[in-house]
């Protein structure tokens, strides 16, 4: 594996630890290959923050909190949970959260995806 490929992994959960408070180990085999099949798809370490971000907001304090894993998270809907239908002003917010990016820079990138779609 490479060293690239590795450190996506940690940081990927690393941040889905801190968003979930939980504790899922980067050296997880089934893990490693959920991650591997979507980043292989083209996928960025970004949209897993961003996934994280929007499945924590919406099932934090609720029943399906315990989905809040590398197994659901990573899986067949992984693209699903990325394309969820919100305003513009949360995806700016989730966004903002995920990445770590001001609003300015998030709307730059929101735009310059509109123009390349």
């Amino acid at each position: 594996m490479s060293a690239q490929f590795e450190s996506d992994v940690s940081e990927i959960l690393a941040h889905l630890n801190e968003v979930c408070q939980s504790r899922f180990k980067p050296t997880t085999p089934k893990t490693k290959s959920l991650i591997r099949a979507r980043l292989s798809e083209g996928f960025s370490v970004d949209d897993f923050r961003l996934v994280h971000v929007i499945k924590a907001a919406e099932w934090k304090n609720t029943k399906f909190e315990s989905y809040l894993r590398p197994i659901t998270l990573y899986g067949t809907k992984f693209e699903s949970y990325l394309n969820q239908k919100m305003s513009d002003a949360q995806k700016i917010k989730m966004i903002m959260q995920a990445t770590g990016k001001s609003a300015a820079e998030v709307r730059d990138m929101m735009m310059k995806g509109a123009q390349g779609a």
